[in-house]
């Protein structure tokens, strides 16, 4: 990379060999070489790369959000016990609009279990 010297790169990788959590692997290399790059570093993307993690950090920095619950796949669960429908149901490691479909916005228990059991096979 010695030859490499842009003014500023771009940064615009969001995956690396279609896996998204490489992205931080991606920025540090540029970090460690000096490249000035466009975008959050290494260490922002790992503190924001969880639905939970992000759900964290904005308490600690009052941000508002929706309420959130999360759930590992496979994990048996009870009706929980103020769900507001309709929700939203999502994979937590995937972040703006993948992995959201027509499914993942439900009015119901059924429809909650169906898209939980879908979405954690996907995640």
């Amino acid at each position: 990379m010695e030859s490499f010297a842009p003014d500023v790169l771009f940064n615009l990788v969001d995956q690396f060999k279609n896996n998204r959590s490489f992205d931080q692997n991606i920025v540090s290399l540029f970090e460690m070489q000096g490249v000035p790059f466009t975008g959050c570093g290494a260490t922002g993307l790992v503190c924001a790369s969880t639905r939970e993690s992000r759900k964290r950090f904005s308490v600690i920095i009052t941000f508002m959000f929706p309420t959130l619950w999360s759930f590992r796949g496979g994990q048996r669960i009870a009706r929980l016990k103020r769900p507001t429908f309709p929700l939203l149901v999502k994979p937590v490691k995937e972040e703006a609009s993948y992995g959201i479909s027509q499914a993942s916005f439900v009015k119901t228990d059924e429809e909650f279990r169906e898209a939980r059991g879908f979405h954690s096979r996907e995640a």
